[in-house]
């Protein structure tokens, strides 16, 4: 549970990192 919560995490910041370029 942890791990997925991690990811998402991860993966809505490198979202967050492409909207700002």
């Amino acid at each position: 549970m942890l791990y997925i919560e991690n990811v998402r995490k991860k993966m809505y910041a490198i979202e967050a990192y492409i909207r700002l370029i």
